[in-house]
């Protein structure tokens, strides 16, 4: 297993002194604000202390919204499950298939990782090794993203595969970066058949890997993919139509003192690094095929600003390359929401388009194409995490939070 090392710069602090007509506003500025939890890939970074020339971006342009957002209207007749029984207490929530059945198999990490069959019998448990800051399922394996948290303000940082043999899980460590703030940002899949991580190097700094194996159970080897900021969405896809993957990543922040957030993609070709029109931090991502013609689109949770309790938004773009340009636009925002911290996609309704899934800060939010134009519907509230279980039976949305439930679009 190699790694480069990418140079991060050295942050300061400065010292302000304000006079006594300006109180007023600096307290206003100040004033306490709801709580977040520790800084993981979903959660909120601090606002860079000052810019980093080495990592400085190019402007971004502004972006433009689509002629009209996502309709609001009632969801579709829902089958509701309560799974309390063996999803409450969980914090994450995956779901792969990791025995070539055709059904998947749900990860739940709490105080355990627990595997379960889509119908929730037990198959193996094993304990959690850290602060869950990841759970990802692709590929006939989970994938967890170790370090700390709140509830593991010590642990070291870590990514983990596991799989399912003989009713057991069999862990493998991919990576035990060594860094100074031990928190994982992102793991997903990358072309061929290999891995796209990200972790904090240092208090702001993200690194981004691309990893693979020569054979099962091989050594993983690592190769350095890119370094900046606050950035806690990693893709790799062919986004341009090249026939080779481009990396795609948002950040929450930018690199100026108090400047929102932006996204890129770094093009196979050349490695022409283009941005993604965006109107502020960009939160979460996934790819998702929604119009059905096999070549997956970028979605990406935007709308982030520091001052979350009024400037942010919950808004959901959608991002395709059109007459070799970069389109970006605003699908939907959440009524009532100031973040997304999931995004997901799957075909709930068997109509060969995926809809687009959206955990924000109070409910578990559906966007779907329907003719030319786009439908948004809440189907769940006090959701704190979701996947898709797919199987034979169709798909099911795994939700949970204080009241975990299994959904499905009645048919």
């Amino acid at each position: 297993m190699t790694s480069r090392p990418v140079p991060v710069a050295v942050l300061g602090t400065v010292l302000v002194t304000v006079p006594l007509t300006a109180l007023a506003t600096l307290w206003w500025t100040a004033r306490p604000r709801p709580t977040d939890a520790p800084i993981v890939a979903s959660s909120v970074p601090p606002t860079a202390s000052r810019s980093d020339p080495a990592r400085t971006d190019p402007p971004k342009p502004a972006a433009a919204d689509p002629p009209a957002l996502a309709q609001a209207v009632d969801p579709p007749r829902l089958v509701r499950t309560d799974i309390a029984a063996w999803a409450a207490g969980a914090r994450r929530v995956a779901a792969t298939d990791l025995d070539g059945d055709g059904d998947s198999e749900i990860a739940l990490v709490g105080a355990d990782v627990t595997v379960v069959t889509s119908t929730g019998q037990a198959l193996a448990t094993t304990p959690a090794a850290g602060g869950i800051n990841v759970l990802e399922g692709f590929g006939g394996a989970f994938y967890a993203g170790w370090g700390r948290d709140k509830d593991a303000p010590n642990a070291s940082a870590s990514i983990v595969r596991y799989t399912l043999r003989q009713r057991a899980l069999s862990a493998e460590t991919v990576v035990a970066p060594t860094t100074t703030r031990p928190q994982i940002v992102a793991i997903s899949p990358a072309k061929p058949a290999g891995l796209l991580l990200a972790w904090f190097s240092d208090k702001y700094g993200v690194t981004a890997v691309r990893g693979s194996q020569s054979a099962k159970r091989a050594p993983w080897t690592l190769t350095s993919a890119a370094a900046t900021r606050t950035a806690p969405v990693w893709l790799s896809t062919d986004l341009d139509g090249d026939g080779v993957d481009d990396l795609v990543y948002g950040r929450t922040y930018g690199d100026a003192v108090g400047s929102s957030g932006d996204a890129w993609v770094v093009r196979s070709a050349g490695g022409d690094k283009v941005a993604i029109p965006t109107t502020g931090g960009v939160r979460a991502g996934c790819l998702a095929d929604t119009d059905g013609d096999g070549r997956p689109e970028v979605v990406l949770a935007d709308g982030w600003d520091k001052d979350y309790g009024h400037l942010a938004k919950a808004e959901i773009r959608l991002v395709t390359w059109v007459n070799g340009a970069v389109q970006s636009v605003v699908l939907d925002r959440s009524p009532g929401d100031y973040d997304v911290t999931r995004l997901l996609a799957a075909d709930l309704d068997g109509d060969g388009k995926q809809e687009i899934l959206a955990v924000t800060n109070t409910k578990l939010r559906v966007i779907s194409r329907r003719g030319s134009g786009w439908v948004a519907w809440d189907a769940a509230s006090g959701t704190v995490d979701a996947a898709v279980a797919l199987g034979r039976g169709g798909p099911t949305v795994v939700a949970i939070g204080p009241k975990p439930e299994a959904l499905v679009i009645g048919r």
